[in-house]
């Protein structure tokens, strides 16, 4: 109408006639007054991390921040337009009205979406077709099959790796066990030739027999008992890895026993031990102590012009068990002389192979033995003799375990 202020209004038959101050209006009573055009409707722009960009079909991975503005135009709606969107990823999809021309979606994942969106006037018409926008969120490069083939391709050659050298590992340990292992037996084996050596055999028999043609029989058997059971806990123990502390106590006893009768009783022979060890069931390598103490018989105490002594002494400091064996013989350089100018292509075998010995033990065995020998002095300066000291670290406390 030109002008909104009505003067009058009449109604004839299907026809309403308005009256103004400039002119009349008719127009029929059924004439319908809605806003029927639909919205025409368009993208307006597209922000990506909050910068406006062109409508690309490929988004990189980081650039998964975005805005799209939109809008429509509708006469007679007064600005009053509702707009329905809907964003589709994979089968999930997002819907929502708003009278907003700009939607944000925040940190999307990488994909393929769908975005569609329609408007519609004050009147409810809507637009005749939403517009779209399909666009990709590419994959990082690390979380692509490509990267993830090449790493796991990757993983399995450093695993493939790892294990070779593992095992190439192991089968070393292994052979270094073995080898430790045919050196310790070899080791034991010298051993027991050592305590049953030729020489001492000999002087065995003969002391018996010096027995017999003095017919002195009773001291002749009761020389063969003690040579029995000695061979017999020799035999025995040189079967086992591990003896009992008190058996081989008593073996050493036993042997020193029978120096002291072959010597004529030339040397004193004390036993000290610590009174609680006989409660414990100790347990350690068989034929240490043995040539120890033949070391110190046979080349300290029987070089002596005087009466010699000869000490066992088996004590427990703290968790650890100590075992010393001294003497108050020439030393070991007046003995290492004797030797040289007495005995043609001499070898000091029982020291250096008990070091060997122990050495092997503590590497096949995980014992944790230790061996030092010291030679002893006079306040004058003169050798007083040799003390030879194993510690066997831990092992008292490993049997309260």
């Amino acid at each position: 109408m030109p002008d909104n202020e009505i003067n009058d209004l009449i109604i004839k038959n299907d026809t309403v006639w308005l009256a103004t101050k400039s002119t009349v209006s008719f127009f029929n009573v059924n004439t319908d007054f809605l806003n029927a055009v639909s919205p025409l409707l368009h993208f307006t722009k597209l922000s990506v991390n909050n910068k406006d960009t062109s409508f690309v079909k490929e988004l990189n991975y980081d650039e998964n921040s975005i805005s799209i503005g939109f809008e429509a135009i509708s006469y007679k709606s007064n600005k009053r337009i509702y707009y329905t969107y809907f964003l589709v990823h994979n089968s999930d999809t997002f819907t929502s009205v708003t009278t907003n021309r700009h939607v944000e979606f925040l940190s999307l994942e990488p994909g393929k979406y769908f975005f569609s969106v329609s408007a519609r006037n004050s009147t409810g018409t809507l637009t005749e077709n939403p517009i779209t926008y399909q666009f990709t969120v590419l994959t990082p490069f690390w979380k692509q099959w490509w990267f993830l083939g090449l790493l796991a391709m990757i993983t399995l050659a450093l695993v493939y790796l790892f294990t070779r050298s593992r095992i190439r590992s192991i089968k070393e340990k292994e052979q270094l066990k073995t080898d430790f292992n045919k050196q310790l037996l070899s080791l034991e084996m010298k051993a027991l030739r050592a305590q049953m050596n030729p020489h001492f055999i000999f002087n065995v028999m003969n002391s018996i027999q010096d027995f017999i043609l003095k017919n002195d029989t009773k001291s002749a058997q009761k020389y063969l008992t003690k040579f029995a059971r000695l061979v017999r806990m020799i035999l025995d123990n040189s079967l086992e890895s591990e003896v009992l502390l008190n058996d081989e106590i008593k073996a050493n006893c036993l042997y020193v026993e029978l120096e002291q009768q072959r010597f004529g009783d030339k040397f004193d022979f004390v036993l000290d031990v610590d009174e609680e060890i006989e409660s414990l069931s100790l347990r350690i390598p068989p034929m240490l102590i043995q040539p120890f103490l033949e070391n110190a018989i046979k080349h300290g105490i029987g070089h002596l012009e005087t009466h010699g002594r000869l000490l066992l002494r088996v004590k427990i400091i703290g968790s650890d068990l100590q075992i010393v064996v001294e003497d108050n013989g020439v030393g070991r350089k007046a003995a290492m002389e004797w030797n040289i100018h007495n005995i043609r292509d001499h070898n000091s075998f029982g020291s250096v192979l008990s070091v060997k010995r122990v050495e092997a033990l503590n590497a096949t065995m995980h014992t944790n033995i230790s061996l030092e020998i010291e030679d002893l002095f006079h306040a004058n300066g003169g050798a007083a003799g040799t003390r030879v000291s194993l510690l066997f670290s831990e092992l008292v406390q490993q049997e309260n375990v």
